[in-house]
């Protein structure tokens, strides 16, 4: 049993990703559990955060107890009115101790406006940020993809490698 982190920003391939993964055959099955279908009530922020961090954990321990490979997506920071939040509390990684994470980036559209761009830079540098601070506290590889327009077949191949690779040495 394995346990991966697929990560980045809201707006991110990551979902893209894994809809064809889900689906994917050749893949290993596993627990898929997507934390954006989880309900985020930003004004109790922190709150969210505290039981989000324990809800996660307990699906994950739940997977581990029943020896099935977990696949975890999610993003990184969210959005509010003040600003981006970190979505795990700084001992989260080192609890749960992935087996690998991944962080995926977007290579912004030519077509979007400079401050479009600006803002998922922004974004993806904080996200990155966070993502090689959990690797490094809980001693977990970090794989970086980047996601190209019109290119998604590349991010996910590059994905299934990472998973069947860490599924398969679990088995």
């Amino acid at each position: 049993m394995g346990i991966v982190f697929i990560m980045g920003a809201q707006e991110s391939s990551k979902d893209a990703i894994m809809e064809v993964l889900l689906e994917d055959k050749t893949v290993p099955r596993f627990r898929y559990i997507n934390i954006e279908d989880l309900e985020m009530h930003k004004k109790e922020l922190k709150k969210f955060i505290q039981e989000f961090n324990k809800d996660v954990q307990k699906d994950i321990t739940e997977g581990l107890r029943t020896q099935t490979n977990i696949v975890v997506n999610t993003p990184v920071t969210i959005e509010t009115e003040k600003g981006y939040v970190p979505l795990f509390s700084d001992d989260f990684f080192e609890i749960i101790n992935p087996d690998v994470i991944i962080l995926v980036e977007e290579i912004p559209y030519i077509t979007l406006s400079k401050q479009e761009k600006k803002k998922i830079s922004m974004q993806q540098e904080l996200n990155r940020e966070y993502v090689t601070r959990y690797s490094s506290d809980a001693g977990t590889p970090l794989k970086i993809i980047k996601a190209r327009p019109g290119k998604i077949k590349e991010s996910i191949k590059e994905v299934k490698v990472v998973i069947k690779s860490v599924m398969a040495t679990q088995s």
